[in-house]
Order: C-alpha cells, then structure tokens, then sequence
C-alpha cells in the first residue's frame, strides 16, 4: 500500500512539472514574441518620422 501511494504520488508530481515546464515554455514563447512585435513597432515608428520628416522638409 505504501508503495503504490509513493509510485502515485510520484506520477502526479511528474505531471505537475511537465505542465509547469509547458506553461514556462509558452509564456518564454508569448515574451519573445511581444519583445519581436515591439521592435518592428519601433521600426515602424522611426520610419513614419522620418517620412514625416522629409515630407514637412519638402513643403516648407
């Protein structure tokens, strides 16, 4: 009896970790993806300035 419950225990606990180990994974996933999504934002960003900056140059 007492090993069945340590061989239970110990399969709950190692399906416990893999779900932990998933949800670290996808959250590194989501991160990464923000951080990419900000940086082509920034990209982007800088850009439109910068027409925006030869455009005003071009009418004054």
């Amino acid at each position: 009896m007492m090993r069945e419950g340590l061989i239970v225990s110990t399969v709950l606990l190692a399906i416990g970790y893999l779900g932990w180990a998933h949800a670290e994974w996808r959250i590194k996933r989501y991160l990464i993806r923000i951080d990419t999504l900000a940086d082509e934002l920034a990209q982007e960003r800088a850009e439109a300035k910068r027409l925006g900056n030869v455009l005003n140059s071009m009418t004054n």
